[in-house]
């Protein structure tokens, strides 16, 4: 629970960040302690006044002693008063902002675990159909030769992948895709290769080759439709021949060469994903910037990475790893810009294993910057295995 306040008043600031018993108890103990004073001033000063009264002549044209005492000691009494008086409305103004900041608290609190509860929830509910080859034996006997004979019977049976498999399997899904483009257009000369065969992977794999939505890439690099088109139809072939053995013949040798492609997932590949990635995305990048957006007053940066770390947390290795290829691919590219910095600053990717990602564009070397910086301004590394 947060428990300071931002106060111009080092005083308040003081009082605001005690208990309430103790802002109470200060308030009665300190007009106890000023009602004590006042008696113990009236005992030891009334000797004194009365001689300096008779000594000035005080009788009774001019007065009662005591009404000169009380006139002399009731101002200072209505000081104190005044004082402990706008004290305890200012603690008490204070408490109510205090207050304030603890129901905004609370609510974030509740609606944060409440979007933690629905990520989890589409991890759950992420199901690819898919195909497999189930094999049966049966022994039957023979008339002819009079012994028995085992027959093997292969029948093509549904199988399904959900959770966070799913991810796992799309990420050899989108491995595949890029070697095959990568084969296919190695003859052509590409600005920053590896970058567009990674946009043009993943987007592929997310709507998939059948989807006219992919046209292009990058309209300023001659050639790019008909690189899209090209890759478009060496899918097509690899996914036929996938599809008709049901995922048994599932290493692809590229035409005319003797490089073989993994394809080691048992559904149709290269059909699409954004009905299952579309929301999962924008959720969880909703949740991201729901913490980062929190006012000050509210939490500070080093409290919203612990929320932001109880969320990663949730994040299988694979699912970094798919967030990293989304944002490269550029439907992503708010995680990481000048005004975000949720992967560097926010460690939105910490646990990425980075070694899957050498077949692409290496995450080290893609942040090499932001590593350098973190590291030079917090003693920190950006991801845990350079820890």
């Amino acid at each position: 629970m947060i428990s300071s306040l931002r106060n111009n008043s080092k005083f308040g600031s003081i009082i605001i960040s005690w208990h309430p018993f103790f802002r109470y108890f200060l308030i009665v103990a300190l007009s106890i302690i000023a009602i004590l004073l006042g008696y113990i001033f009236c005992l030891l000063v009334a000797e004194h006044l009365v001689s300096f009264g008779k000594k000035q002549g005080f009788n009774n044209a001019t007065g009662v002693i005591g009404d000169t005492i009380g006139g002399t000691l009731g101002t200072v009494i209505a000081i104190i008063a005044a004082f402990l008086t706008f004290l305890a409305f200012w603690i008490q103004y204070e408490a109510n902002q205090q207050q304030k900041l603890d129901l905004q608290f609370e609510r974030f609190e509740n609606k944060f675990f409440e979007l933690l509860k629905l990520h989890k929830d589409n991890v759950n509910e992420m199901v690819i159909d898919g195909y497999d080859i189930s094999t049966s034996k049966t022994t039957s006997f023979s008339r002819s030769s009079g012994e028995e004979v085992l027959e093997t019977k292969e029948e093509s049976t549904g199988r399904e992948i959900s959770g966070r498999k799913v991810f796992v399997t799309i990420y050899y899904e989108l491995k595949a895709c890029y070697e095959i483009c990568d084969h296919r257009l190695r003859f052509e000369t590409i600005p920053n290769r590896n970058l567009y065969l990674t946009k043009m992977s993943y987007r592929l794999v997310f709507n998939g080759i059948g989807s006219n939505i992919i046209t292009n890439i990058d309209k300023n690099i001659p050639g790019d439709k008909e690189f899209v088109e090209t890759c478009k139809a060496a899918l097509y072939s690899a996914r036929t021949q996938h599809v008709k053995s049901n995922g048994q013949d599932n290493i692809y040798t590229m035409p005319g060469s003797n490089i073989q492609v993994n394809l080691f997932f048992k559904y149709k590949p290269f059909s699409g994903h954004a009905s299952r990635f579309g929301h999962y995305y924008r959720h969880l990048y909703y949740i991201v910037k729901y913490v980062v957006g929190q006012s000050q007053n509210i939490m500070d940066i080093g409290q919203k990475k612990e929320y932001l770390k109880m969320l990663r947390a949730q994040l299988s290795n694979h699912e970094q790893l798919m967030l990293y290829f989304n944002y490269l691919s550029g439907y992503g590219s708010n995680w990481e810009n000048d005004q975000n910095k949720f992967f560097s600053d926010f460690r939105m990717i910490h646990n990425l294993p980075i070694e899957l990602t050498d077949f692409a564009v290496n995450a080290r070397l893609h942040f090499q910057k932001e590593i350098e910086r973190i590291e030079k301004e917090k003693g920190e590394k950006m991801f845990e295995y350079d820890e």
